[in-house]
């Protein structure tokens, strides 16, 4: 599969440079370092730019809508500290994903810069929790913004953290297979492969790779994906969970990192970038939110990576799932702490209070949700001849998803045949869904906890009417 997302990247790049004069991209500046210069490297117009410039000569880079850049002052400070405690205000974002627009809109919104993106946050801290890169058309725009925010932010007193995320990894380990078009007009119009404007030669690669994927402020844990049981049974602080990515995981052949057990259980699905637990009720719990918390002894968990159609707390606020979908470019929202309370930023300005979903109070039924939806999607993983067979006998331990607006939810049910007459005549019997009450209580519904699933009892036009009928 590697083998073959290669190839087409290669192909996609080959025939965007043979149609390099449809194009009319503007991206950069990449910035690699020489022996005793600098090369610049831009595109404009769809036009390839180079220029080389001596170490020590001033040089402000200032073409077109790119980012207004002095390339003789790229220096960076690489901050070891990873928790920081008695913050009075933090703001936090994730999976911007090339959404430059909207994410610049969403600070300016809750008044951490101004329209002239000027730093207007004080001493307040903006956490960014990874995935700035992939999918969107923004995303050297966006790196550089953060960048110039670094500087503007620690003036006035303030930090800004960027913190890594999978997609980041993906791109510098040279996993290219997201990559918005833009960036394989890039690749093939200067005919190297894209992760090359990221390696170690290079500032982004040098900034990036001083970047750590976990921080806390105040009682709160921030990562990418999560914490998963194996990571928390290793026991290692946050600072050397951070080292170990620094020193053994940036700059490396993904089919290397698999080959190692241990590395490949921090950067895969169970590590901290990738790890997806949190967001699905039928893998997580608040008894095991508790145990994760209590190993890092902090009361809350804030991560991105699974999209949600807003920010969610789940499991009395521990657990916080904050990436609202910002990749789609339409909306989004920001995490906001101050005066000791939790809120979600809307794009409009306002601050709404987070509520964990098992204590609102405008509940609906699961039932309620898939019903009202006008294009409801659910895939049930079972033995379907076991259901069959035990008929109503017992449920079937099974898995019940269902995507909602787009956005995935799992839950473990059990699952039966239902109706006497139907589960003799009917080659698809009604089936009865019964929900875990604990799960439903965790992402918002009420107990109702089953329900009924009707479908024609035969695969001709004849039955289906009798079902809008019956319904």
């Amino acid at each position: 599969m590697k083998f073959r997302i290669t190839i087409l990247l290669i192909l996609s790049c080959t025939f965007l440079l043979g149609q390099k004069g449809k194009y009319k991209y503007n991206d950069g500046p990449y910035i690699k370092y020489m022996d005793q210069s600098k090369e610049v490297l831009w595109i404009s117009e769809g036009k390839l730019y180079r220029d080389t410039v001596p170490d020590g000569v001033e040089y402000i880079f200032d073409h077109d809508s790119l980012t207004t850049l002095s390339i003789h002052d790229l220096d960076f400070e690489e901050n070891t500290e990873v928790e920081f405690d008695n913050v009075s205000r933090f703001t936090a974002i994730s999976d911007i994903h090339g959404q430059f627009d909207l994410f610049r809109d969403l600070l300016i919104a809750q008044k951490v810069v101004d329209e002239n993106d000027n730093w207007i946050y004080g001493d307040g801290h903006l956490v960014i929790v990874g995935d700035v890169m992939d999918r969107g058309p923004k995303v050297i725009e966006s790196l550089w913004y953060i960048y110039h925010l670094e500087k503007k932010a620690q003036e006035k007193g303030g930090k800004v953290h960027l913190l890594l995320g999978n997609h980041e990894l993906m791109v510098i380990n040279s996993n290219l297979g997201y990559i918005n078009h833009k960036y394989r007009y890039t690749s093939g119009i200067t005919q190297q492969i894209y992760s090359a404007f990221f390696g170690p030669e290079t500032f982004f690669g040098k900034w990036l790779s001083s970047k750590k994927i976990t921080i806390s402020i105040n009682d709160v844990l921030f990562v990418h994906g999560g914490f998963s049981e194996r990571i928390k049974n290793l026991g290692k602080p946050l600072s050397e969970l951070n080292g170990i990515f620094q020193e053994k995981l940036f700059f490396r052949n993904e089919n290397a990192i698999e080959t190692d057990s241990f590395l490949n259980m921090l950067y895969f699905d169970n590590g901290p970038l990738w790890y997806r637990g949190y967001a699905f009720p039928s893998e997580f719990d608040k008894e095991r939110a508790k145990s994760i918390l209590a190993a890092f002894d902090k009361e809350h968990i804030v991560v991105g990576h699974t999209s949600m159609p807003e920010i969610k707390g789940l499991y009395g606020n521990r657990i916080i799932l904050i990436d609202s979908s910002i990749k789609f470019g339409d909306t989004g929202e920001v995490l906001v702490y101050q005066d000791s309370t939790l809120y979600k930023g809307k794009l409009n300005g306002e601050l709404q209070e987070l509520i964990s979903e098992e204590d609102k109070t405008d509940k609906k039924s699961i039932f309620t949700t898939i019903y009202e939806d006008p294009d409801p999607v659910i895939r049930i993983a079972t033995p379907i001849r076991t259901v069959f067979k035990n008929g109503e006998e017992k449920y079937e331990e099974s898995m019940l998803y269902y995507y909602h607006k787009k956005f995935p939810y799992s839950f473990n049910i059990g699952l039966r045949t239902s109706g006497n007459m139907r589960r003799q005549i009917c080659s698809f019997p009604p089936l009865k869904v019964n929900f875990k009450k604990k799960e439903l209580k965790a992402f918002g519904y009420t107990n109702s906890d089953k329900f009924k699933i009707l479908m024609p009892c035969r695969n001709t036009d004849g039955y289906l009417e009798h079902l809008k009928t019956e319904h």
